[in-house]
């Protein structure tokens, strides 16, 4: 076994990276991390634009469509970048992952947040959701190529935590600095910084089997003997190498890669806007919405890693993926209905999310385990091409749902687009708007062109007041030094005084704020009543989403029962003893 030390001085080439031996369970569990840390790191990068949206979208002045397409364009562009990665196959995984790394990292920390313009933002984001598409892939690939199918599960987990751990930091982090740090190009800075000192790790100390190695199926670590004598015996490197050609785009790949795609349209809405629900529909601010993330991503997290555990000791997949959806689908349900009750409370809402954290760390970590062993078996060679029949697969479906998204939430986008400022102008001027629903408008608007104007402002006096027109009209007429209803009952002279006072007031709001007013305010209104209902309606689409995944997802070969399992491995403990004492 070669040791750590000169291999990592040898990485600062960025040439060769290979192993020709297995790693030792210690340098495995450390590449293992790595990788895990660069998924981390990439979802964090990805997704941080998902917790400050709102704020993105005020900035740039932007509407929600706009907003949503460079998330689809990112998809669509991450769909190809996720094919392409099939290369790594043939090229190694572990300089794509530090290039890309690279990229996500400077693209976060010096693009994104010093974008000029909303056109550059996008294009920036673009780039970031193309390069974190190659890098998740080939980590998917390097996961595989470390992790025995008995131990798989447990290391699928840990993958998986690269979304939950990215999106948990997110929330622990905008949820303790939104307030001292509002603008949303801090959060770019530091999820960027924190990119940059991933990939100088990943860079110096990440490593890859050879492709005679990761070529052969390892089933547990009692293989590896075995696995290093197949590896030894392979004919050559240039045949090795053609043994991955031919298409992985299989039905046996590509149809449960569409019914997992399915399942996760809750989750891609969740993790690209929750916040914005949260904050349209129950007027929830920032750091609020984010809390609630944090119970999710926490218990999505926990979930995980015991699956993975539970099984990989029963040695099945498909149970956990029946149970998990099941429980999803049950919280997913009470979820949709709690969209139009605004009394819904924060404590209801975290006992849901937590349900459902719970329900799709089930059904992901099994799903995507044996995937990756159906992979093995129709071409141990080909596994990074294989995973990225998935890795697109998800993408261009996450393009589809997102155009969805924008067609069925649409009273959000006017919340998204116009409510800040609506609200803003309403909060600010309270009482001066109160008083102007009380004036007709040509009235305000002569009193704004001639203030000295006397029939206007009896108009506006008697309407406010309810006195009868006469005794305004006389109190004006004798209005001297400014002092108005000299000489008129106490009660009368305080309405007139207290009415003069709200028209001063009310003519002295920002006629640009009147207009917004006019023009955005009747469609804020409706869309608050809408909101909830729309939201319903794609919570309940996600439902019929994620119930379609059972008959789609669970198409893959592999048993249902731990002695059926244990049978399957006796079997091929014995033909591995046969063959490892054929090879000597």
């Amino acid at each position: 076994m070669r040791s750590m030390a000169p291999v990592a001085v040898r990485s600062l080439t960025m040439r060769d990276r290979t192993l020709e031996r297995y790693p030792d369970p210690r340098a495995r569990a450390t590449y293992l991390a790595i990788v895990v840390l660069v998924s981390v790191v990439i979802f964090y990068e990805i997704y941080v634009q998902g917790a400050v949206s709102t704020e993105i979208i005020a900035d740039f002045g932007i509407p929600l469509r706009t907003f949503v397409l460079a998330s689809i364009l990112g998809n669509a562009v991450g769909a190809l970048a996720a094919w392409a990665t099939g290369i790594a196959d043939r090229w190694g995984r572990a300089n794509l992952i530090v290039a890309g790394s690279g990229v996500a990292a400077l693209v976060a920390t010096f693009g994104l947040p010093n974008s000029t313009s909303a056109g550059v933002y996008i294009t920036l984001y673009v780039l970031l959701s193309l390069t974190g598409g190659v890098v998740l892939v080939a980590t998917q690939a390097l996961v595989r190529d470390f992790s025995p199918q008995f131990g798989r599960a447990t290391a699928m987990g840990v993958w998986t935590l690269g979304p939950v751990l990215g999106n948990l930091v997110i929330s622990v982090v905008t949820n303790r600095t939104a307030d001292a740090h509002p603008d949303w190009q801090f959060q770019y800075y530091v999820a960027g910084t924190v990119g940059l000192v991933t990939t100088a790790i990943a860079f110096i100390w990440l490593r890859e089997l050879s492709p005679a190695l990761r070529n052969q199926v390892m089933v547990s670590l009692a293989d590896r003997e075995l696995v290093e004598k197949r590896a030894a015996a392979a004919a050559g490197a240039d045949e090795r190498e053609d043994s991955a050609d031919g298409s992985m785009w299989t039905r046996a790949l590509v149809i449960p890669s569409i019914g997992i795609s399915l399942f996760l349209v809750f989750y891609i809405t969740r993790v690209g806007f929750l916040v914005l629900y949260f904050a349209t529909t129950f007027g929830y601010a920032t750091s609020k919405a984010n809390g609630l993330a944090t119970w999710y991503w926490v218990a999505n997290a926990i979930a995980l890693v015991a699956t993975g555990v539970l099984s990989d000791r029963l040695k099945v997949r498909k149970p956990f993926m029946l149970a998990g959806a099941v429980l999803s689908l049950g919280a997913l349900a009470v979820f949709a209905t709690r969209a139009t009750h605004p009394d819904t409370s924060y404590a209801d809402f975290v006992v849901l999310l937590v349900l459902l954290a719970i329900g799709g760390a089930m059904v992901n970590n099994a799903w995507l385990t044996l995937f990756s062993e159906t992979v093995e078996r129709i071409n141990p060679a080909a596994v990074a091409r294989g995973m990225a029949v998935y890795g697109s697969v998800l993408r261009a479906a996450v393009t589809v749902i997102l155009i969805g998204f924008m067609l069925t939430v649409t009273a959000a986008g006017t919340l998204a687009d116009h409510g800040r400022e609506v609200g803003r102008i309403a909060a600010t001027y309270q009482a001066e708007l109160e008083t102007l629903g009380k004036v007709a408008p040509a009235t305000m608007n002569r009193l704004r062109a001639d203030p000295e104007a006397r029939k206007p402002r009896v108009d506006a006096l008697t309407g406010l007041t309810g006195l009868p027109r006469p005794v305004v009209a006389g109190a004006v007429r004798r209005n001297t030094n400014g002092v108005l209803g000299k000489g008129l009952p106490r009660t009368q002279r305080a309405k007139l005084l207290t009415a003069q006072k709200q028209v001063t007031a009310a003519l002295a709001v920002p006629i640009p704020d009147l207009v917004y007013l006019t023009e955005h305010g009747a469609e804020v209104q409706q869309a608050v009543k809408d909101t909830p209902l729309e939201w319903r309606r794609w919570w309940w689409v996600c439902f019929i989403a994620q119930a379609l995944f059972l008959p789609i997802g669970l198409r893959m070969k592999g048993p249902w029962l731990s002695r059926h399992a244990a049978r399957e491995n006796r079997i091929r403990q014995e033909r591995a003893a046969a063959e490892l004492e054929a090879l000597g």
